[in-house]
């Protein structure tokens, strides 16, 4: 009787592309904000979640559709010509039926896009069912983030070296990125690109010399995420990083309102953990990392 039954909800069930923008996005927020379900890459809001999904291609959105509900999706955000995030999974359902076509989809993801190399996963810790998704598709794990986050502002001093970004210290910023990565114009472009009202860019400015940057992301709930922080590496060890985070902290409550502020960080960096517990971060969830590597 089971095994009928199984048959039946896998007749019922069909993978498609994303069609309808906001009920994609309202699947995704709904479901990411429960700890079990909960996926990296995805943004905050709904309202920023449009956003993202309005910048790929329906056909890198797929969707286990049962009747006209979603099931569950998986799609890819590619950072460049060989990069690429995976959004998902995400799903409400975690049968062996589910597993089967999202590793489907998965192969259809791969076939769509023979000129990715690099796909990279996050999961949160209990997302047991990602776990299962990320052995069956023999991903490498690459390790853990906490994401923090903070309701109060306990920044004290102002950092007069961070600025906001103009198009005059392009080449400057240029240089930082440089330092990051070997192929940096499409990850500088995208930051670039990103600057408006959803995306603020301010750089450590010192001695002529762009030394670091935060990129910060201002949501529609009042919140902020601090999505990178970097200082260059001949100037690390300085206290850079910790007076952009310091800035970028003070900036959003006095300038944007904000009524929570959050970032990840390495499981590892237990100083860097330690300074945002002192500004009022608390870990709210933590998160693994994969990555499936084309040879």
């Amino acid at each position: 009787m089971k095994d009928c039954h199984n048959t039946l909800r896998s007749d019922r069930l069909k993978i498609t592309q994303m069609e309808d923008i906001h009920k994609t996005a309202k699947f995704l927020y709904d479901l990411n904000q429960h700890n079990e379900h909960h996926v990296g890459y995805i943004r905050v809001t709904l309202q920023s979640i449009e956003e993202q999904l309005h910048h790929i291609k329906k056909e890198d959105m797929l969707l286990i559709i049962d009747d006209e509900e979603i099931i569950a999706a998986f799609g890819v955000e590619p950072i460049n010509d060989k990069e690429a995030h995976i959004l998902g999974p995400i799903t409400k359902q975690t049968d062996k039926i589910t597993l089967n076509m999202i590793k489907t989809m998965w192969q259809d993801l791969l076939i769509t896009h023979p000129e990715l190399k690099v796909y990279y996963f996050s999961l949160h810790e209990d997302h047991r069912f990602g776990q299962t998704v990320m052995k069956n598709l023999r991903t490498q794990y690459l390790g853990t983030t906490y994401t923090m986050t903070t309701h109060e502002n306990k920044t004290t001093s102002l950092v007069p070296q961070v600025i906001k970004y103009k198009s005059v210290y392009k080449k400057s910023f240029t240089e930082i990125m440089k330092d990051m990565y070997i192929d940096y114009k499409p990850r500088r472009d995208k930051i670039l690109n990103s600057i408006g009202s959803s995306h603020e860019l301010y750089l450590y400015l010192n001695e002529g010399i762009a030394k670091g940057f935060i990129w910060m992301q201002i949501n529609d709930d009042d919140s902020c995420d601090i999505q990178f922080v970097y200082t260059h590496l001949q100037y690390r060890h300085k206290g850079i990083g910790h007076d952009l985070v310091s800035f970028a902290v003070d900036h959003a409550f006095k300038k944007h309102h904000a009524t929570s502020v959050q970032l990840s960080v390495k499981s590892k960096r237990e100083k860097d953990i330690a300074f945002y517990e002192k500004l009022g971060f608390k870990k709210i969830n933590e998160m693994n990392h994969f990555k499936y590597t084309i040879e």
